[in-house]
């Protein structure tokens, strides 16, 4: 009997020597995967810092951004806003400009209407050369006037007023009554 239970026991104490050596294999794996584990642990919190890094740079350059583009938006609606009070400001010109072109050309048909009317004749030559001179005046005008530039004289309703005055005061004298170039841009 005590051989049986020798027996039993060595067998036992076999088991269990064999059951501790597939433990500390087990062991040894477990380990292993543990080590495996804990440096995955360690790359997953490195990467998580480093994205929360990332993260809270695209946030401030998204910022940035949001920022410029707000900027770019608003100097983008000031140069409208410039353009267009520009444009008024020109229209407003362009139709001040008109409005002389069209007072110049009423005063130049007014005071030709009234040189025809105190004439008399076609056959007196002062009258004819004052007419001449206003025609020129007038041609200059209106022909600067069809190709929008600014007539040639400095006022032209100024100078018809002054032929006019010296047709009505009579004034023959050869300098009123010459056209230049340098007034006029012709002979």
């Amino acid at each position: 009997e005590l051989r049986s239970l020798r027996e039993s026991l060595n067998q036992k104490l076999s088991e269990a020597e064999a059951s501790i050596k597939q433990l500390r294999t087990q062991e040894e794996v477990l380990n292993t995967e543990v080590r495996i584990l804990r440096d995955e642990l360690v790359r997953l919190r490195q990467e998580s810092k480093a994205n929360t890094g990332w993260r809270a740079r695209f946030e401030k350059e998204h910022m940035k951004h949001d920022s410029l583009k707000r900027e770019m938006m608003e100097e983008r609606r000031r140069q409208v806003e410039y353009i267009e009070n520009l444009k008024k400001h020109y229209e407003e010109m362009i139709a001040k400009r008109d409005s002389m072109i069209n007072r110049s050309r009423d005063t130049i048909f007014r005071l030709e209407g009234e040189l025809l009317t105190i004439r008399g004749d076609a056959g007196n030559k002062p009258f004819s050369r004052r007419s001449d001179r206003i025609s020129k005046l007038r041609e200059s005008v209106l022909s600067s006037v069809d190709r929008q530039e600014p007539p040639r004289t400095s006022n032209p309703a100024s100078l018809v007023s002054e032929t006019a005055q010296d047709v009505l005061q009579g004034n023959s004298s050869k300098d009123n009554l010459e056209v230049t170039s340098g007034e006029y841009g012709e002979n």
